[in-house]
């Protein structure tokens, strides 16, 4: 047996959860910015590399287009 127990597995939602209240007030930390976030990372992970997104369309998510709820130039 492990000499540690393996933590239960956990969902990528779960671990990218929303900020903790102290992080809220910071720009790109909002719960819309986690969001955006989780859905990139979920699109990069996708299991089948025919449903990942090619380069060029993930750089037009809209993660990279907002910071902290503002538009970047």
């Amino acid at each position: 047996p492990p000499r540690h127990p393996l933590p239960p597995p956990r969902s990528l939602a779960d671990i990218l959860a929303a900020p903790a209240e102290r992080r809220r007030s910071e720009a790109g930390h909002t719960p819309d910015d986690y969001a955006r976030f989780l859905d990139l990372v979920a699109r990069l992970l996708a299991y089948d590399a025919a449903a990942r997104p090619p380069p060029w369309q993930l750089l037009q998510h809209d993660f990279f287009k907002f910071c902290g709820n503002a538009p970047l130039p």
